[in-house]
């Protein structure tokens, strides 16, 4: 078994531990807000809530994920294999369901690049697919951080507190960004070669020796593959980014939206800043789904132009949205996906997807 099916089987003998976690410290903060700001101002601001608009922030929240599962196939074209974009859904629907119970959303990577590799791809080519995509949407929040720091301070009153995680999530960024550009520019030698040289009689053990080789191969598959999407030229990449764009574009939207639905059109770009805000913190947050801290973050954000009761009902709002949503969908997909799993053994999705790409061409 590879190191990577086996992180799969340890993050899945742990679903329900940290599901519970995430939903127990979620539904607590949660139950906390509405006992200190709800009151009976709340079930006129209720009576007037718009049906269309709702519904179109439900939409915003699902479909961002269709544009992650085409950035997916676009970063994946390199590899000749051509999974089936319901596939795909399944894909990043499972990823983010494991993701949000996971902290620091770790346990999403780790599922993506591993029903990748089930679904067709090689285990090097489908981290450097993850990572790729993950390295377009740092860069897409490292263009927004600054952004997010002015509108921020001037639009919406953000306290120093938040400012400083602002400045710490652009520094986290930012060791990510050249982790990535220096994968691209890596030397040809390979892990195993630099291991020889650098430990002679460690090497000599021929399990120790076998393993380094087996990781060996791999980094230097995801290194070639992600030279090989950076060089898939202009318009792949262009398109891989503008679907990253749409994907963060749906999540800033969705608040906003809402504040139309419950009756506040007035509040539509003040939302729009304190989401920006949010969504940049979010990755940050160590405990599972961000459990227990995203709740409050999120109130002392919109509470900051808004009044106390109306913060404390769009926080309950967004946390269905934002998590307890993906859960349900998420969770569904994830399900589907351990059933493909089963039914289909390692390595025939990949032909399948190999015939499938030759027939397209």
């Amino acid at each position: 078994m590879s190191r990577v099916e086996e992180n799969f089987e340890e993050q899945r003998s742990g679903i329900r531990r940290w599901l519970l976690l995430a939903v127990g410290l979620s539904a607590a903060a949660l139950a906390l807000i509405s006992l200190l700001t709800m009151d009976e101002e709340i079930i006129h601001t209720l009576a007037g809530l718009s049906v269309p608009w709702l519904l179109l922030a439900v939409g915003l929240a699902i479909t961002r994920w269709v544009w992650a599962a085409l950035r997916i196939r676009v970063l994946s074209v390199p590899s000749g294999v051509a999974i089936p974009f319901r596939d795909l859904l399944k894909v990043v629907f499972a990823g983010n369901f494991a993701g949000v119970i996971s902290p620091m959303r770790a346990g999403g990577v780790v599922t993506e690049a591993y029903l990748l590799y089930r679904y067709g791809l090689e285990p090097g080519v489908s981290a450097a697919v993850i990572a790729f995509g993950m390295a377009v949407s740092t860069f897409l929040l490292l263009l927004s951080m600054p952004l997010a720091l002015w509108l921020g301070a001037s639009r919406i009153n953000l306290n120093f507190a938040f400012r400083g995680l602002l400045y710490v999530a652009v520094a986290a960024c930012l060791v990510f960004a050249v982790a990535v550009l220096a994968a691209l520019r890596r030397p040809e030698r390979t892990m195993a070669e630099a291991f020889r040289l650098s430990c002679p009689r460690l090497s000599r053990r021929p399990r120790l020796e076998a393993w380094v080789e087996r990781i060996s191969r791999e980094t230097a598959r995801f290194a070639s593959f992600l030279r090989q999407i950076a060089t898939l030229g202009p318009k792949p990449l262009l398109l891989a980014t503008l679907y990253a764009a749409l994907f963060w574009g749906s999540n800033l939207l969705t608040m906003p939206v809402v504040m139309v639905a419950l009756g506040h059109p007035e509040y539509f770009l003040r939302s729009l800043v304190a989401q920006l805000v949010v969504v940049t913190l979010m990755p940050f947050i160590p405990v599972p789904g961000g459990s227990g801290m995203a709740e409050p973050g999120f109130y002392a954000v919109y509470s900051s132009f808004l009044q106390p009761d109306l913060a404390g009902l769009l926080t309950l709002i967004w946390r269905f949205l934002d998590f307890y949503l993906g859960l349900l969908v998420g969770g569904s997909a994830f399900l589907l996906a351990l059933r493909d799993l089963r039914s289909m053994p390692v390595g025939r999705r990949g032909e399948e997807g190999r015939d499938r790409a030759n027939e397209d061409v």
